[in-house]
């Protein structure tokens, strides 16, 4: 199962490790929950964001700037994924 977010069933290997990266089917309330969480390790939770917009909200291309200044304007970690 995707999380989506940072929560209680994968914190611990959050807090094994440097980062996690979170996939790209995250709402804002996750991310905010997330970062929450988080606390002062907020910039080692990345949300990715896929630029081909496949399976989540924005469309693809320019659509793709909609998440990246919303998580911008919160000051995420912002992983670009395009192959």
């Amino acid at each position: 199962n995707y999380q989506n977010s940072l929560n209680g069933q994968n914190e611990a290997f959050f807090n094994s490790c440097d980062g996690i990266f979170l996939n790209y089917w995250w709402t804002e309330d996750k991310i905010l929950s997330s970062i929450d969480r988080a606390k002062s390790r907020r910039n080692d939770v990345f949300f990715g964001v896929d630029i081909f917009a496949r399976g989540v909200r924005y469309g693809p291309g320019k659509g793709a700037s909609i998440p990246v200044s919303f998580l911008s304007q919160i000051a995420a970690s912002i992983p670009l994924f395009a192959p």
